[in-house]
C-alpha cells in the first residue's frame, strides 16, 4: 500500500512551539499523509552462499586413445605431468597436442640442468622419475636425406 506524502510547508515541530488554533485543524492532516517506515533492514552481502563447482583437474584421455591437434590431454594447477614429443604446455600449465596421432603416458627418469636445484640430488644417485604425456603422430615425416645423396 502506498502512502502519499504531502508537504505543507508546516512541521509538527513548529506546529508544537506555538500556533494552537492551527495546531488543531492541521495536525490531523498531517498524520493522515504519514510515509511509511522500511518493513525490512538493508540487505547485505550472505555469508553462507555456495561455492562454485571446483574444476575437475587431470588427465583428460586415455593411453592409445586418438586425439587431434589442440586437443586439451591434461589439466594441472602444479607440474605433475611433464610434456613430451608433440606436446606443449599452456600458461596454466594445460598440456595440449601438438600433432594428431596416438596418446602415450610413460613414467621416465628425469635429467636436469645443472643449474636445476635437483640436479645435486641427480648427481648424488638419486633417482627421480616423472609422469611424461607423449603424442605419437600417425605419419612420420620422412624429410631427410642421406649425405651421400646429396
Amino acid at each position: 500500500m502506498k502512502t502519499l506524502k504531502m508537504n505543507f510547508g508546516i512541521s509538527k515541530h513548529l506546529l508544537s512551539k506555538g500556533l494552537p488554533l492551527l495546531k488543531q485543524e492541521l495536525l490531523p492532516m498531517l498524520d493522515a499523509f504519514q510515509t511509511r517506515a522500511a518493513s525490512k533492514m538493508a540487505g547485505g552481502a550472505t555469508k553462507n552462499r555456495k561455492r562454485g563447482k571446483k574444476t575437475p583437474r587431470g588427465i583428460k584421455v586415455e593411453e592409445g586413445q586418438e586425439v587431434q591437434r589442440q586437443t586439451i590431454l591434461c589439466t594441472q594447477l602444479q607440474l605433475r605431468y611433464y610434456p613430451g614429443q608433440n606436446v606443449k604446455i599452456g600458461t596454466n600449465m594445460t598440456l595440449n597436442a601438438m600433432v594428431d596421432g596416438k596418446v602415450l603416458i610413460t613414467k621416465e627418469k628425469l635429467n636436469p640442468y645443472p643449474d636445476s636445484p635437483i640436479y645435486s640430488g641427480v648427481q648424488n644417485g638419486e633417482v627421480i622419475e616423472r609422469v611424461f604425456v607423449h603424442v605419437l603422430p600417425f605419419k612420420q615425416e620422412n624429410r631427410f636425406r642421406l649425405i651421400s645423396l646429396v
